[in-house]
């Protein structure tokens, strides 16, 4: 493995490290608590609440939620950006944006068909378990599937047949020696009968199934993202549904968490449509992130009623500590004045931009064998790689 690809693989092992303590960083114990308190109401499963955390731009809000991206819960970030720039109506906006936010964890009973490969041809597949050997046609659904899991003589596979699926579970364990490298799983043979039944569990948001259920383009819209307006008639349909297997105990319905980031611009059209698109049944957990520098329309119903947590502006060497334990993490050294710079970035943009043009500083210097954080370099980054703020300043 080269120095360039044992970096990025560190940085996948330690990136949680800064965030994780951030909180204890900015002398944010209060914000602790709180957050603790939105993982418990995704633990709980409750009926959706509305937090607002507003703070003083650059004092590191949207960084200090990084914890929540840890836990195990369904979690749609957006920005009010964002939001306003979709090529669609606000209602709708609104309306994607929560239902995106709601998942339904799908159990089915299905019949599968489990064993390492022993031969394959375009027309033919020979499977083993350690009792008993078949052979079974395929078609060219299932070879198209074969060749695009890169499936070969010696993989052990599931194959669903009536959806026409074939899942790559790993290498046979027997076939493993020193030239398979990397990720590569090693898995035992299996044993006993070919064909089993087991549950099978799938996770669907409420807005994959609208679009499932939308018969302009259907299951399309769920990968090519340009879903465009959905009727209110497909969207009372799903919900009947999801409501009838919700009380057949076919899907258990979680709520997850919308954070919608820089709310201050949004329209207060926004803010009555969110109330409006929220159901009883349906409501996420929404977090919303304000700039307290500008006027926010607390008036409407959403924000009436929504907690507020207040984030303290952070002193300048509470800042500087954050940014200096991250660079130490990447192993480079740098100057005062460019922690000085970075700090200025950080009170100007945001804690986030600045990590963020470190991080892009440090992938380049790997490149160039260089160790040392040199200013003019990281200035040339700030004017090619703009925050979202200035981007929309010079539109």
């Amino acid at each position: 493995m080269n120095t360039f690809s044992k970096k990025l693989e560190r940085d996948r092992i330690h990136s949680h490290v800064l965030k994780k303590d951030t909180l204890d960083l900015l002398n944010q114990k209060n914000y602790k608590e709180a957050l603790l308190n939105i993982v418990n109401l995704l633990k709980l499963n409750k009926p959706g609440q509305t937090f607002l955390i507003r703070g003083p731009s650059g004092c590191g809000k949207t960084a200090l939620i990084a914890d929540l991206y840890k836990e195990q819960y369904l979690i749609n970030s957006i920005s009010a950006v964002e939001l306003q720039s979709f090529n669609l109506s606000k209602a709708e906006a609104v309306t994607q944006a929560v239902r995106k936010s709601i998942r339904l964890r799908i159990k089915e009973i299905i019949k599968v068909i489990e064993g390492e490969i022993t031969n394959l041809t375009s027309s033919k597949l020979s499977l083993k378990t350690l009792d008993m050997e078949s052979t079974f046609e395929i078609g060219d659904k299932m070879l198209q599937e074969i060749q695009k899991e890169k499936i070969v003589i010696g993989d052990v596979v599931r194959i669903i047949k009536e959806r026409g699926k074939i899942i790559k579970l790993g290498i046979s364990a027997s076939k493993m020696d020193s030239e398979f490298i990397g990720d590569i799983l090693s898995v035992p043979c299996p044993e006993g009968e070919m064909f089993k039944t087991i549950e099978d569990v799938q996770l669907m948001t409420l807005h994959d199934i609208d679009c499932l259920n939308n018969k302009t383009h259907g299951y399309l819209e769920i990968y090519n993202g340009e879903t465009g307006e959905i009727s209110s008639e497909v969207r009372k349909e799903v919900n009947k549904r999801v409501k009838k297997w919700i009380l057949e105990e076919k899907v258990v319905l979680e709520r997850g968490l919308l954070i919608i980031d820089n709310v201050q611009i949004l329209h207060k059209d926004y803010f009555y449509l969110f109330n409006n698109s929220i159901e009883f049944t349906f409501d996420p957990v929404i977090l919303m992130i304000e700039n307290v520098t500008d006027t926010l329309q607390s008036s409407t119903g959403l924000l009436s009623s929504a907690f507020v947590i207040n984030v303290d502006q952070i002193n300048d060497n509470d800042l500087k500590d954050v940014i200096r334990a991250h660079i130490e993490t990447e192993n480079v050294d740098f100057d005062s004045n460019v922690l000085d710079y970075l700090n200025d970035l950080a009170l100007s943009y945001g804690i986030n931009y600045a990590i963020n043009i470190i991080d892009l500083y440090v992938v380049k210097s790997l490149k160039q064998a260089n160790t040392k954080i040199a200013l003019e370099e990281v200035k040339t980054l700030v004017s090619l790689f703009l925050d979202v703020n200035r981007a929309c300043d010079t539109n």
